[in-house]
């Protein structure tokens, strides 16, 4: 499934996939547009940090270790 949002500002899109054999991969990209794209080094990390704290929460409700580790 893909999902995509998109606003003035940024772009959203979420790609969820459930294999035969229940593995689920989840990817999620968010693109700035127009002129705050200019601050896209500088809000990396912090979307960095929301991608961490959404893979551990998909992970918890799956019943699966978190990857790498990863908490919150």
């Amino acid at each position: 499934m893909t999902l995509t949002a998109a606003s003035g500002l940024l772009r959203a899109t979420d790609r969820i996939e459930v294999t035969d054999e229940a593995m689920v991969s989840y990817d999620a990209e968010f693109v700035l547009r127009g002129r705050p794209r200019a601050l896209d080094p500088v809000l990396r990390p912090g979307f960095g940090a929301v991608a961490e704290r959404g893979a551990y929460g998909l992970a918890l409700v799956l019943g699966s270790p978190a990857p790498g580790g990863v908490r919150p």
